[in-house]
């Protein structure tokens, strides 16, 4: 099995070798999210404004939080472009993913089955995230 996502209860990516990921920045994990659940790839400039409007260098503090996820899904995953593009690396496993669109009986066995969705995390500065967050979490609580 490739890397596993966890986004129920407190958020952690468990690579192959199963030492687990932590990303230093909840905004890390807002975008990780993010890219994962939206529907199209969103432009940099959306993801800079949506999540970094307060930093001094949007972009940059965009492209560090890029450079995070690249350090947490592994070598055999991306994301780059403009659009962004996230891949992740062959045999992957999003919590969510499984709750929404799995069989039951793998859904019964995630160890955050019941938790909110990035339980208890807020995001400092990023009011826009915060608002989109609230319908995934009402579609994965329903789900699961």
């Amino acid at each position: 099995m490739g890397v596993t996502i966890q986004l129920l209860g407190r958020p952690r990516v468990v690579p192959r070798s199963g030492e687990p990921y932590q990303c230093r920045s909840r905004k890390s994990w807002a975008l990780l999210t993010y890219l994962l659940l939206t529907e199209r790839p969103p432009t940099r400039s959306q993801l800079a404004s949506m999540l970094f409007a307060e930093a001094d260098d949007p972009v940059r503090a965009l492209r560090w939080g890029l450079s995070e996820i690249r350090r947490a899904i592994g070598d055999e995953g991306s994301v780059d472009g403009d659009p962004v593009v996230l891949q992740l690396p062959p045999g992957a496993v999003v919590d969510v993913d499984v709750v929404s669109r799995g069989a039951w009986a793998d859904a019964v066995a995630l160890p955050g089955l019941g938790a909110e969705l990035l339980e208890g995390m807020t995001v400092r500065g990023a009011a826009t995230f915060d608002s989109w967050l609230l319908s995934p979490q009402r579609h994965v609580a329903a789900a699961s």
